[in-house]
């Protein structure tokens, strides 16, 4: 579970930063920025976390977080929020590797 939440922890620090909100905001507003940063969130940790294991770890149902992955569109996003999702998968994937080694 360490290395679960020091993924999440590092994911969720990357998303409100790029979408400048938040924690409280980003899982209680409804603006689309807040959906969107949401939705990076989840897709990004879905190769590392399971739904539930999501739960756990943010404020979210397992039910809502399985909606999201399962209504995931690539093609919806905006330009700016593919590219935070592209670069939060390239950094999980290499703290990942990081944290296994030690």
């Amino acid at each position: 579970m360490k290395i679960k939440k020091a993924l999440y922890n590092e994911a969720l620090a990357e998303v409100l930063d790029a979408f400048e909100v938040n924690s409280d905001e980003l899982f209680n507003n409804n603006k689309e920025t807040c959906r969107e940063g949401r939705m990076i969130l989840i897709v990004a940790l879905r190769p590392y976390l399971s739904c539930n294991d999501m739960a756990e770890l943010c404020p979210m149902w397992r039910s809502s977080i399985c909606t999201v992955i399962n209504k995931f569109d690539r093609k919806a996003l905006s330009w700016s929020a593919e590219v935070c999702l592209d670069r939060l998968k390239k950094r999980l994937d290499i703290l990942e590797k990081e944290l296994r080694e030690q």
